[in-house]
C-alpha cells in the first residue's frame, strides 16, 4: 500500500545554509529509495483549526517500509544532521489508502 510522509515546518532562518543543504542532499537519498515529492509548498492556508507550519512537504513511497528504510538509512541520518538549527518540525507516515468512489 503506497505511503505518504507529510513534513510541516516552521523555519527560523539562522541556519539558511544548513537548510539548503539538507534539501538537496536528502532529495537525492530520497529518489534513491523509492520516494518522489508530490508537494513542496510554502505558504498553506488554514480553513479550519491551528496550523503553525509556514512549509509543508509531502512525499510518496511505494509502501511504508520503504519510506522507514529512507527514515532510518545511513546516508538519512547523516544528511539530517544539516537540519540542526533551520526550524521546527513534524514529520508524518500515512498509509494511502484508495478514497471511496
Amino acid at each position: 500500500m503506497p505511503c505518504l510522509m507529510l513534513v510541516y515546518v516552521r523555519p527560523d532562518g539562522q541556519n539558511r545554509e544548513g537548510l539548503r543543504t539538507y534539501t538537496a542532499e536528502g532529495l537525492k537519498i530520497l529518489k534513491q529509495y523509492g520516494g518522489r515529492h508530490i508537494v513542496m509548498g510554502g505558504n498553506p492556508q488554514c480553513l479550519e483549526g491551528d496550523f503553525p507550519w509556514l512549509l509543508v512537504v509531502i512525499s510518496e513511497w511505494p509502501d511504508r517500509e520503504a519510506a522507514l528504510r529512507f527514515w532510518n538509512s545511513p546516508e538519512y541520518t547523516a544528511v539530517k544532521k544539516h537540519r540542526e538549527g533551520t526550524g521546527d518540525y513534524q514529520i508524518v507516515l500515512v498509509d494511502s489508502i484508495p478514497a471511496p468512489t
